[in-house]
This record gives structure tokens, C-alpha cells and sequence, in this order.
């Protein structure tokens, strides 16, 4: 019976009729608590949450932002920001739950120099050291290209930015200067 006034019809033994309005009360809404795993950076998708009903009557099936029911409580592979979980009981009865999963500090990485030889010559040296994310790692240096070495060769001097990304797309640019090396001096003797 569905939740709200009825009217009954009783009918005795002597065909006297009385009408009772019952009323159902509708059930609690589902509701439930949940626990999720940060993100490793804004862009990726593998953040993960696990939401636990509270009331209603097991078995439970579960929804995410819309999606598909399935039999586990736990998601995976979702990116950081504000989910809708639905919960359905074993009557069909459902419930929300408001599921949060935060995004990581994503990746780091700091980036040294040896300058050039004198002006005019191509030979400074860039390394990049990585930190946080997940390996591995590519490191592109001025938009050249991205490359699984974090070491350049033959560079110029001057102002150089390094765009490095993580295994799950998560990216941090570096800047470095390579030093001018000092021009060569000389004096002649008569």
C-alpha cells in the first residue's frame, strides 16, 4: 500500500458498512554516511568513495551521479568535486548522499642549471627532479616536445620553462635560468 489516506470499506456480517481513512505514513528517506580518497590532482579521475547506508533494508544497490545501479557501495576512478551517491533498498525505497572527494596537491618539481660556456654557445645544461605525482614522468622543455628524460643538453642561456607530467596527467611547469657564460678576454703583447 502506498503512503497516504485510504478508504476502507467494512462490511459486517449483516451488510452494515462503515469507511475507516486510514492513513500510511511514507517511510524514512535512505540515508547513509560516507568516507572517499583524494584525487592525486585536479585533472585525474582516481579518486574513489565508499558510502555506508544508515537506515532502510539490505540488500542496497547504488548510484553515482545518475549512472547505472550496481551491488557495491564503493566507486572508483572519480574525479575530485561534489557527487550525488542514490542508495534503493530492498523495498525501493532511496536516499542521497552528498559525497565529496578532494583533490590532491598534485605534482612538484624544481629544476637547476649549469650556464653556458661564453655567449653565443648553446651548451647549458637543465635537470629536473620531479616530486609527488606518479611516475613516470615526461618533462618538456619550452614546448619542444615532451621527453622521458628529465636531463637537457645543448641549451641556451637565459630563462627556460619545464612542463612536467605525471603518469595521470597531472602537470607542474618549473622555471630555471641558464647563466651566460663571461665572454673570451684576451690582450696582446707588441
Amino acid at each position: 500500500v502506498t503512503s497516504g489516506t485510504h478508504a476502507v470499506l467494512v462490511t459486517d456480517a449483516n451488510g452494515c458498512t462503515f469507511t475507516v481513512n486510514p492513513t500510511v505514513a511514507a517511510g524514512a528517506a535512505i540515508t547513509g554516511t560516507f568516507s572517499a580518497t583524494q584525487t592525486t590532482c585536479s585533472v585525474a579521475t582516481n579518486g574513489s568513495a565508499t558510502v555506508t547506508p544508515t537506515n532502510g533494508a539490505a540488500p542496497y544497490t547504488y548510484s553515482i551521479d545518475g549512472g547505472a545501479f550496481q551491488n557495491s557501495a564503493s566507486f572508483t576512478n572519480i574525479s575530485s568535486g561534489a557527487h550525488i551517491v542514490t542508495i534503493q533498498d530492498n523495498n525501493g525505497c532511496t536516499g542521497d548522499v552528498a559525497v565529496t572527494v578532494p583533490v590532491g596537491n598534485g605534482i612538484g618539481a624544481a629544476a637547476t642549471s649549469t650556464g653556458t660556456a661564453c655567449p653565443g654557445v648553446d651548451n647549458g645544461t637543465i635537470t629536473v627532479t620531479a616530486s609527488a605525482g606518479t611516475a613516470p614522468y615526461t618533462f618538456n622543455l619550452d614546448g619542444a616536445g615532451a621527453q622521458a628524460s628529465n636531463s637537457f643538453t645543448g641549451v641556451a642561456s637565459g630563462a627556460h620553462s619545464i612542463l612536467v607530467t605525471d603518469a595521470n596527467g597531472c602537470t607542474f611547469t618549473a622555471t630555471v635560468t641558464v647563466a651566460q657564460g663571461a665572454p673570451l678576454t684576451g690582450s696582446t703583447t707588441i
